[in-house]
């Protein structure tokens, strides 16, 4: 027990954790009834219990810190199960952080050595843990959720999208919420907070296994470009002669780029993967209607740039077949001939390989 003590502060002082000082009770049961009461408006429908709630979350262990400005204001260290505040945060302000580090402490599955084996859409129990990226988009999600936030559109990259978080992983949000339009939102948060297969099973049932596998590992992979382009953005402000910083500058200008082709890969393939199948599925001409609404809702979360046109596209081409289908009479744009969805597959994990530039493999396809 001793050894593991000393892991967990030699592991804290690494990633710049430093003077922490335990939370009083007081603070940490004002957090619990924070937390647990927006968990339980905001999801009346998912058997929350207030009292339970804050039972469990006042039970975990909650300090202060000194961080580095890299790390977030809050982060919640499964280890030790503990909840690490930024020592210079307003802690009668806190719902947010709270919020979303308590959802990380309540969706962890242990196994009875106390090793962590899923927490929330992330199976720990692979080797590469897939879905870290969409967990902790999912988690954000329910946060926003818990907070009331009303959706806004922002700009990053390029690309025009609307979020319910514009400063917390804006873009993995965004395409997490695209899969929560396939599935319903219901779906995503249930699995989200139970940590069960539940929204994954749903999603494949309405795509297919590969879609949901590589949309899975190309989250993971764009928040691993984003992490990529802010440590270059960090030494940009370090001491570095005018020769790096050129350097620099085109390293992040790449970044950007790749980040841009990554996020409208994994998009297409969400929508694509969807009504395609969605329109094999159509029967009647009442399922028609249907469809165009299911189109036409998606096409508010959509994110958009001035190269990147292929939604309007794919919806215009879609509209045609469906109907071409019914006989209705079509208002929709010449269609044009849309890629196979296994060559789209094939490209977008063609991405992690780095075998081939990805932002000429994407655009020499579409």
């Amino acid at each position: 027990m001793k050894t593991k003590d000393i892991t967990v502060e030699e592991t804290l002082e690494k990633e710049g954790i430093t003077n922490i000082t335990k939370l009083d009770t007081l603070k940490v049961n004002s957090i619990s009834k924070l937390v647990a009461k927006k968990l339980c408006d905001a999801f009346p429908a998912y058997g929350l219990d207030y009292k339970t709630l804050f039972i469990e979350i006042a039970r975990l262990n909650m300090y202060s810190a000194t961080m580095p400005d890299n790390l977030a204001q809050a982060k919640y260290y499964y280890k030790n199960s503990s909840i690490y505040f930024n020592e210079n945060v307003d802690f009668d302000n806190l719902d947010a952080f709270a919020i979303h580090e308590c959802i990380h402490y309540l969706q962890s599955v242990k196994d009875n050595d106390g090793k962590l084996c899923r927490l929330g859409l992330c199976n720990f129990s692979k080797a590469k843990q897939p879905g870290i990226a969409l967990n902790e988009a999912a988690v954000q999600l329910i946060t926003t959720k818990c907070d009331n936030a009303k959706s806004d559109t922002v700009k990053y990259y390029g690309i025009e999208l609307p979020t319910t978080s514009p400063t917390y992983y804006p873009l993995e949000c965004c395409l997490v919420n695209q899969m929560a339009q396939v599935t319903g939102l219901g779906t995503l948060f249930e699995s989200t907070l139970h940590s069960n297969n539940n929204f994954k099973n749903k999603f494949i049932e309405l795509t297919s296994v590969s879609a949901y596998e590589t949309i899975e590992l190309n989250i993971d992979y764009l928040m691993e470009l984003e992490d990529t382009l802010s440590s270059w953005s960090a030494k940009l402000v370090s001491d570095v002669s005018d020769k790096e910083i050129d350097k620099i500058n085109s390293k992040i200008a790449k970044i950007k780029e790749k980040i841009v082709t990554v996020f409208m890969g994994i998009q297409k393939l969400i929508y694509t993967s969807y009504f395609n199948k969605y329109f094999k599925a159509l029967q009647e001409k009442t399922d028609a209607e249907k469809f165009k609404k299911a189109l036409s809702n998606f096409q508010n979360l959509v994110g958009t740039n001035e190269t990147h046109k292929d939604f309007e596209v794919f919806s215009a081409n879609i509209i045609t077949k469906v109907d071409k289908k019914y006989g209705i009479e079509s208002n929709a744009l010449t269609p044009v001939k849309s890629n196979i969805i296994s060559t789209l597959f094939r490209k977008i994990k063609a991405l992690i390989s780095g075998n081939e530039n990805p932002v000429e493999k994407y655009n020499n396809n579409n």
